[in-house]
Protein backbone atom coordinates (compact mmCIF):
# COMPACT_ATOMS: atom_id res chain seq x y z
CA UNK A 1 0.00 0.00 0.00
CA UNK A 2 1.16 3.43 -0.91
CA UNK A 3 1.86 6.02 1.87
CA UNK A 4 0.22 9.24 1.64
CA UNK A 5 3.41 11.37 2.13
CA UNK A 6 2.02 14.06 3.46
CA UNK A 7 0.69 12.58 6.07
CA UNK A 8 3.67 10.30 7.05
CA UNK A 9 6.19 13.58 7.02
CA UNK A 10 6.06 14.59 10.50
CA UNK A 11 6.17 11.06 11.51
CA UNK A 12 8.97 10.01 9.74
CA UNK A 13 10.89 13.01 10.79
CA UNK A 14 9.86 12.77 14.08
CA UNK A 15 11.40 8.92 13.70
CA UNK A 16 14.39 10.12 13.62
CA UNK A 17 14.88 11.03 16.87
CA UNK A 18 12.99 8.22 18.02
CA UNK A 19 15.50 5.98 17.02
CA UNK A 20 18.53 8.41 18.41
CA UNK A 21 19.29 10.43 14.70
CA UNK A 22 19.52 13.90 15.54
CA UNK A 23 19.87 16.87 12.85
CA UNK A 24 21.20 19.37 14.96
CA UNK A 25 23.83 21.71 13.27
CA UNK A 26 27.64 20.39 13.98
CA UNK A 27 28.66 23.74 15.94
CA UNK A 28 32.74 22.85 15.43
CA UNK A 29 33.99 21.46 12.54
CA UNK A 30 35.52 18.00 12.84
CA UNK A 31 39.19 16.81 12.31
CA UNK A 32 40.53 17.10 8.78
CA UNK A 33 42.83 14.38 7.75
CA UNK A 34 45.58 15.19 5.73
CA UNK A 35 47.79 12.63 5.03
CA UNK A 36 50.43 11.64 7.29
CA UNK A 37 48.17 12.75 10.30
CA UNK A 38 46.85 10.94 13.39
CA UNK A 39 43.65 11.05 11.26
CA UNK A 40 44.27 10.00 8.27
CA UNK A 41 46.58 7.09 9.81
CA UNK A 42 43.13 6.03 11.79
CA UNK A 43 41.44 4.88 8.38
CA UNK A 44 44.94 3.13 7.62
CA UNK A 45 44.24 1.47 10.92
CA UNK A 46 40.80 0.64 10.44
CA UNK A 47 41.43 -1.08 6.94
CA UNK A 48 43.89 -3.38 9.05
CA UNK A 49 41.95 -4.18 11.66
CA UNK A 50 39.05 -5.45 9.88
CA UNK A 51 41.18 -6.72 7.29
CA UNK A 52 42.90 -9.36 9.95
CA UNK A 53 46.52 -7.57 8.30
CA UNK A 54 49.09 -9.52 10.67
CA UNK A 55 51.28 -6.33 10.53
CA UNK A 56 50.93 -2.72 9.67
CA UNK A 57 50.05 -2.28 6.34
CA UNK A 58 52.28 0.80 5.65
CA UNK A 59 50.13 2.52 3.21
CA UNK A 60 52.27 5.82 2.97
CA UNK A 61 55.53 4.01 2.55
CA UNK A 62 54.22 2.16 0.17
CA UNK A 63 52.54 5.05 -1.53
CA UNK A 64 55.68 7.03 -1.59
CA UNK A 65 57.50 3.73 -3.23
CA UNK A 66 54.99 3.37 -5.92
CA UNK A 67 55.49 7.49 -6.68
CA UNK A 68 59.30 6.87 -7.05
CA UNK A 69 58.55 3.97 -9.22
CA UNK A 70 56.53 5.40 -11.62
CA UNK A 71 57.40 8.82 -13.64
CA UNK A 72 53.96 9.21 -14.63
CA UNK A 73 53.24 10.05 -10.86
CA UNK A 74 56.19 12.20 -10.04
CA UNK A 75 55.97 16.10 -10.17
CA UNK A 76 58.71 17.63 -11.67
CA UNK A 77 62.51 17.39 -10.59
CA UNK A 78 61.10 15.18 -7.29
CA UNK A 79 61.79 12.12 -7.42
CA UNK A 80 60.50 11.74 -3.40
CA UNK A 81 56.90 12.16 -2.89
CA UNK A 82 57.52 13.29 1.12
CA UNK A 83 59.93 16.03 -0.83
CA UNK A 84 57.38 16.61 -3.54
CA UNK A 85 54.02 17.44 -0.75
CA UNK A 86 56.53 19.48 0.73
CA UNK A 87 57.70 21.27 -2.21
CA UNK A 88 54.09 22.24 -3.15
CA UNK A 89 53.07 22.98 0.51
CA UNK A 90 56.20 26.38 0.61
CA UNK A 91 55.35 27.21 -2.70
CA UNK A 92 51.75 27.85 -1.90
CA UNK A 93 52.29 29.33 0.42
CA UNK A 94 54.31 32.37 -1.08
CA UNK A 95 51.58 32.60 -3.00
CA UNK A 96 49.78 35.78 -2.66
CA UNK A 97 46.84 37.39 -5.77
CA UNK A 98 43.62 34.87 -6.19
CA UNK A 99 44.72 34.35 -9.62
CA UNK A 100 47.95 32.71 -8.64
CA UNK A 101 46.62 30.71 -6.20
CA UNK A 102 43.55 29.23 -7.98
CA UNK A 103 46.31 28.57 -10.75
CA UNK A 104 48.14 26.57 -8.58
CA UNK A 105 45.29 24.31 -7.11
CA UNK A 106 44.00 23.43 -10.20
CA UNK A 107 47.71 22.29 -11.65
CA UNK A 108 47.80 20.73 -7.97
CA UNK A 109 44.36 19.04 -8.65
CA UNK A 110 45.54 18.03 -11.86
CA UNK A 111 49.04 16.67 -10.88
CA UNK A 112 47.34 14.54 -8.16
CA UNK A 113 44.76 13.06 -10.22
CA UNK A 114 47.67 11.83 -12.36
CA UNK A 115 49.72 10.85 -9.60
CA UNK A 116 46.69 8.22 -7.88
CA UNK A 117 46.39 7.03 -11.29
CA UNK A 118 49.63 6.34 -12.15
CA UNK A 119 50.89 4.70 -8.47
CA UNK A 120 47.47 2.90 -8.48
CA UNK A 121 46.61 1.74 -11.62
CA UNK A 122 44.20 -1.37 -10.70
CA UNK A 123 40.40 -0.72 -9.95
CA UNK A 124 38.57 -2.64 -7.71
CA UNK A 125 35.11 -2.61 -6.43
CA UNK A 126 34.96 -5.19 -4.43
CA UNK A 127 38.42 -5.01 -2.98
CA UNK A 128 39.90 -1.95 -3.35
CA UNK A 129 38.26 0.51 -0.97
CA UNK A 130 41.26 -0.95 2.04
CA UNK A 131 44.22 0.33 2.32
CA UNK A 132 45.93 -2.95 2.98
CA UNK A 133 44.33 -3.93 -0.11
CA UNK A 134 46.20 -1.08 -1.95
CA UNK A 135 49.28 -2.49 -0.35
CA UNK A 136 49.06 -6.10 -1.02
CA UNK A 137 46.83 -5.69 -4.83
CA UNK A 138 48.12 -2.69 -6.27
CA UNK A 139 44.23 -1.53 -6.35
CA UNK A 140 41.85 1.05 -5.63
CA UNK A 141 38.43 2.34 -5.56
CA UNK A 142 36.35 5.78 -5.39
CA UNK A 143 36.17 6.08 -1.86
CA UNK A 144 39.67 5.32 -1.26
CA UNK A 145 40.96 7.69 -4.07
CA UNK A 146 38.54 10.49 -3.56
CA UNK A 147 40.23 10.06 0.40
CA UNK A 148 43.57 10.19 -0.67
CA UNK A 149 43.61 12.99 -3.07
CA UNK A 150 41.89 14.89 -0.38
CA UNK A 151 44.29 13.98 2.30
CA UNK A 152 47.11 14.99 0.08
CA UNK A 153 45.20 18.34 -0.81
CA UNK A 154 44.95 18.88 3.37
CA UNK A 155 48.37 18.71 3.12
CA UNK A 156 49.69 20.94 1.07
CA UNK A 157 47.34 23.11 3.01
CA UNK A 158 44.41 23.69 0.13
CA UNK A 159 40.63 23.40 1.55
CA UNK A 160 39.59 19.84 0.06
CA UNK A 161 37.42 16.81 1.26
CA UNK A 162 35.02 14.26 -0.19
CA UNK A 163 31.48 14.49 -1.51
CA UNK A 164 28.94 11.46 -2.71
CA UNK A 165 27.73 11.63 -6.02
CA UNK A 166 24.13 11.21 -7.31
CA UNK A 167 23.80 12.09 -10.60
CA UNK A 168 27.00 11.56 -12.95
CA UNK A 169 28.16 13.12 -15.99
CA UNK A 170 25.69 12.53 -18.22
CA UNK A 171 22.68 13.11 -15.65
CA UNK A 172 21.98 9.58 -15.00
CA UNK A 173 21.13 9.12 -10.74
CA UNK A 174 21.95 6.72 -8.57
CA UNK A 175 21.93 5.72 -4.99
CA UNK A 176 24.97 7.71 -3.66
CA UNK A 177 26.84 5.38 -5.90
CA UNK A 178 30.31 7.06 -6.19
CA UNK A 179 32.53 9.53 -4.74
CA UNK A 180 34.56 11.93 -5.90
CA UNK A 181 37.17 14.80 -4.19
CA UNK A 182 35.58 18.35 -3.75
CA UNK A 183 38.72 21.15 -4.11
CA UNK A 184 37.26 24.86 -2.98
CA UNK A 185 39.24 27.31 -4.97
CA UNK A 186 40.56 30.56 -3.49
CA UNK A 187 38.37 32.73 -5.72
CA UNK A 188 35.32 31.39 -4.24
CA UNK A 189 34.25 28.31 -6.78
CA UNK A 190 35.40 24.60 -6.59
CA UNK A 191 36.13 22.14 -8.86
CA UNK A 192 35.76 18.07 -8.74
CA UNK A 193 38.68 15.79 -8.62
CA UNK A 194 38.12 12.48 -9.76
CA UNK A 195 40.64 9.18 -10.55
CA UNK A 196 38.04 6.96 -11.96
CA UNK A 197 37.73 9.79 -14.87
CA UNK A 198 40.47 10.26 -17.72
CA UNK A 199 40.65 14.24 -17.10
CA UNK A 200 40.99 15.13 -14.00
CA UNK A 201 37.99 17.94 -13.21
CA UNK A 202 34.09 16.57 -14.13
CA UNK A 203 31.06 17.89 -14.32
CA UNK A 204 29.04 15.75 -12.66
CA UNK A 205 25.97 17.12 -12.07
CA UNK A 206 24.88 15.98 -8.53
CA UNK A 207 26.76 16.00 -5.29
CA UNK A 208 25.65 14.92 -2.04
CA UNK A 209 27.58 16.40 1.39
CA UNK A 210 27.26 18.87 4.42
CA UNK A 211 25.63 22.20 4.45
CA UNK A 212 27.21 24.42 7.04
CA UNK A 213 24.50 27.10 6.44
CA UNK A 214 21.48 24.94 7.36
CA UNK A 215 23.41 22.24 9.55
CA UNK A 216 22.66 19.02 7.63
CA UNK A 217 23.48 17.16 4.98
CA UNK A 218 21.94 17.87 1.61
CA UNK A 219 21.14 16.76 -2.02
CA UNK A 220 22.49 19.49 -4.50
CA UNK A 221 22.95 19.98 -8.07
CA UNK A 222 26.32 22.11 -9.05
CA UNK A 223 26.12 25.16 -11.29
CA UNK A 224 29.64 25.16 -13.65
CA UNK A 225 31.08 28.15 -15.94
CA UNK A 226 31.53 27.19 -19.60
CA UNK A 227 34.31 25.08 -18.12
CA UNK A 228 34.72 23.11 -15.35
CA UNK A 229 34.50 25.45 -11.88
CA UNK A 230 31.80 25.00 -10.04
CA UNK A 231 30.13 28.46 -9.40
CA UNK A 232 27.43 27.42 -6.91
CA UNK A 233 24.55 25.15 -6.82
CA UNK A 234 21.08 24.99 -6.74
CA UNK A 235 20.06 25.59 -2.79
CA UNK A 236 23.35 26.41 -1.80
CA UNK A 237 26.43 28.55 -2.24
CA UNK A 238 29.91 27.42 -2.42
CA UNK A 239 30.56 28.99 0.66
CA UNK A 240 27.81 27.22 2.08
CA UNK A 241 29.01 23.52 1.28
CA UNK A 242 31.96 21.37 3.13
CA UNK A 243 32.95 18.51 2.31
CA UNK A 244 31.59 15.06 4.15
CA UNK A 245 32.77 15.21 7.60
CA UNK A 246 35.34 12.57 9.32
CA UNK A 247 32.85 10.51 10.72
CA UNK A 248 30.91 10.15 7.38
CA UNK A 249 34.17 9.30 6.06
CA UNK A 250 34.89 6.65 8.35
CA UNK A 251 31.04 5.39 7.62
CA UNK A 252 31.56 4.82 4.27
CA UNK A 253 34.34 2.78 5.08
CA UNK A 254 32.29 0.50 7.58
CA UNK A 255 29.35 0.69 4.06
CA UNK A 256 31.36 -0.69 1.57
CA UNK A 257 32.64 -3.46 3.97
CA UNK A 258 29.17 -4.24 4.61
CA UNK A 259 27.95 -4.40 1.29
CA UNK A 260 31.38 -6.20 -0.07
CA UNK A 261 31.30 -8.90 2.05
CA UNK A 262 31.05 -11.73 0.29
CA UNK A 263 27.00 -13.33 0.77
CA UNK A 264 26.00 -10.80 2.27
CA UNK A 265 24.59 -8.22 -0.37
CA UNK A 266 26.14 -7.68 -3.44
CA UNK A 267 28.56 -10.55 -3.73
CA UNK A 268 25.74 -13.23 -3.75
CA UNK A 269 25.00 -16.36 -3.20
CA UNK A 270 23.78 -14.86 -0.02
CA UNK A 271 25.01 -16.98 3.51
CA UNK A 272 23.72 -16.81 6.95
CA UNK A 273 27.58 -15.72 7.88
CA UNK A 274 27.93 -13.47 5.20
CA UNK A 275 24.94 -11.71 6.23
CA UNK A 276 25.73 -11.77 10.22
CA UNK A 277 29.01 -10.40 8.88
CA UNK A 278 27.97 -7.47 6.55
CA UNK A 279 24.92 -6.54 9.06
CA UNK A 280 28.49 -5.71 11.93
CA UNK A 281 29.76 -3.59 9.31
CA UNK A 282 26.52 -1.54 8.68
CA UNK A 283 25.64 -1.43 11.98
CA UNK A 284 28.95 -0.15 12.72
CA UNK A 285 28.78 2.50 10.02
CA UNK A 286 25.56 4.27 11.26
CA UNK A 287 27.19 3.80 14.56
CA UNK A 288 30.01 5.95 13.69
CA UNK A 289 27.71 8.56 11.27
CA UNK A 290 24.01 7.98 12.07
CA UNK A 291 23.13 10.29 9.18
CA UNK A 292 24.43 8.71 6.84
CA UNK A 293 21.38 6.99 4.68
CA UNK A 294 22.77 4.86 2.27
CA UNK A 295 24.08 2.77 5.21
CA UNK A 296 20.95 3.03 7.21
CA UNK A 297 19.11 2.00 3.64
CA UNK A 298 21.34 -1.11 2.98
CA UNK A 299 21.61 -1.87 6.59
CA UNK A 300 17.51 -2.54 6.15
CA UNK A 301 17.75 -4.97 3.09
CA UNK A 302 20.42 -7.05 4.91
CA UNK A 303 18.08 -7.37 8.01
CA UNK A 304 15.42 -8.37 5.53
CA UNK A 305 17.46 -11.13 3.52
CA UNK A 306 18.33 -12.10 7.35
CA UNK A 307 14.30 -12.67 8.22
CA UNK A 308 14.17 -9.56 10.52
CA UNK A 309 11.43 -8.17 9.29
CA UNK A 310 10.35 -5.80 11.87
CA UNK A 311 14.17 -4.34 12.03
CA UNK A 312 14.00 -4.26 7.79
CA UNK A 313 10.66 -2.04 8.65
CA UNK A 314 12.64 0.60 10.95
CA UNK A 315 15.30 0.78 8.95
CA UNK A 316 13.75 1.64 5.47
CA UNK A 317 11.35 4.56 7.78
CA UNK A 318 14.45 5.91 9.09
CA UNK A 319 16.44 5.89 5.89
CA UNK A 320 13.21 7.23 4.14
CA UNK A 321 13.03 10.01 6.46
CA UNK A 322 16.70 11.13 6.31
CA UNK A 323 16.39 10.86 1.88
CA UNK A 324 13.46 13.30 2.55
CA UNK A 325 14.99 15.35 4.59
CA UNK A 326 17.89 15.76 2.80
CA UNK A 327 16.10 16.32 -0.62
CA UNK A 328 16.24 13.68 -2.44
CA UNK A 329 14.63 9.95 -2.53
CA UNK A 330 15.95 6.98 -5.00
CA UNK A 331 13.27 5.03 -6.11
CA UNK A 332 14.71 2.38 -4.53
CA UNK A 333 14.15 4.00 -1.23
CA UNK A 334 10.96 5.26 -2.58
CA UNK A 335 9.98 1.13 -3.17
CA UNK A 336 10.83 0.12 -0.39
CA UNK A 337 9.28 2.18 2.04
CA UNK A 338 6.07 1.78 0.39
CA UNK A 339 6.06 -2.00 0.27
CA UNK A 340 5.69 -1.65 4.38
CA UNK A 341 3.22 -2.96 5.57
CA UNK A 342 0.70 -0.99 7.48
Amino acid sequence: MKRNHLLFGGLLLASITALGVGLASRLQPEPRYPFGSSAFDALIRDSEAETASAERSGFEAWLAGAYSRSPKAQLEGFKSLPLALEARQAAYRKLSGVAAKVAFERETGAWLHRMVKASIPKFSLDRGFEFTNTVALGERQCLLQGVLIAALLQRIGMDAGTVMIWRNLTGATSNLGHVSTLLKLSDGQALLVDASEPMPFPTHQGVFSFNKKLGQYQFLTPTFDNKDDITGFDRATVSDLEALPYSYVRSQFYFYRGERTPGAFVNKPLTPAGMQKGIAYLKRAVQIEPQNPLAQYVLGHLYRSNGQLEAANAQYKLSYALYRTFGFVPSGVQSAFDGIKP
